[in-house]
């Protein structure tokens, strides 16, 4: 589409396409309620939570909150990826660089199209997120010395591997984790208000600033001062956050 036209009104009008799709498909009942689903996840659910006892609703909503602002780490190589490739590859042409920056965002289609594919209902949440989560932050990490070193064909295998963890990671195990996480019916829906929430205004922090912190900081600093902030992250989660997956949620 960008070949053909670069139309706002085009691209809004196009964007809402997927929406209008899925908003069909629950209206007509293709997708059924999942509560359908729940006697195939029964006998997961009758296993014992080591977890739920000790961890306490303050530390599970601290936990929500970083997954919230981990959820958004992908920003800067989706939403800005062209401004990136434009400013770090100078021969590039402003076609050539969304060119790129749409290819690494088929990349994320992709990868959720992988974990629809091959991830069951059962698997483990814990350990799949503190891989993915990680090789995340080893990518922000080395793309903010590849940024530095001039290095354009390692900087974008750097960012495509990136999408692909950050969505199969932090992007869809966002959502699951944060509904399995809050057991107690009475701040369950109010605590997942508050997660997804922190999910949108981080959102708004972080694409709001990045310009500005790309003209302080550079991409390569920015990208690091991201990449230590989400390693921080990292070490919360792997000292507190539970699995997920043998909990069950209470009427």
């Amino acid at each position: 589409m960008m070949l053909l036209s670069e139309n706002w009104k085009l691209t809004f009008a196009l964007g809402a396409v997927p929406g209008l799709l899925i908003g069909g498909f629950f209206f007509t009942g293709y997708f059924p309620e999942s509560r359908h689903h729940a006697p195939h996840l029964a006998e997961f659910h009758k296993q014992p939570d080591a977890n739920n006892s000790s961890s306490s609703h303050a530390t599970l909503l601290f936990l929500g909150v970083l997954l919230a602002y981990s959820n958004n780490s992908i920003d800067p190589t989706l939403f800005y990826g062209p401004t990136i490739i434009s400013q770090f590859i100078r021969s590039s042409s402003r076609v050539s660089a969304n060119l790129i920056g749409l290819g690494l965002s088929s990349l994320s289609v992709l990868s959720v199209a992988a974990a629809a594919a091959f991830l069951r209902p059962t698997f483990p949440r814990r350990p799949l997120y503190l891989i993915c989560h990680g090789v995340v932050v080893v990518c922000f990490l080395a793309a903010s010395v590849l940024f530095a070193a001039s290095s354009s064909s390692a900087v974008l295998a750097v960012l495509g591997i990136m999408i692909l963890f950050q969505t199969c990671g932090p992007g869809l195990l966002f959502v699951l984790i944060v509904s399995e996480l809050f057991q107690d019916p009475a701040v369950r829906a109010t605590s997942m208000g508050y997660c997804t929430f922190a999910m949108s205004a981080f959102s708004l922090l972080i694409n709001g600033t990045l310009l500005t912190l790309f003209s302080a900081l550079g991409v390569g600093g920015t990208f690091a001062a991201y990449g230590v902030s989400y390693a921080a992250c990292w070490v919360v989660f792997y000292l507190y956050l539970p699995e997920t997956s043998t909990r069950q949620v209470q009427a």
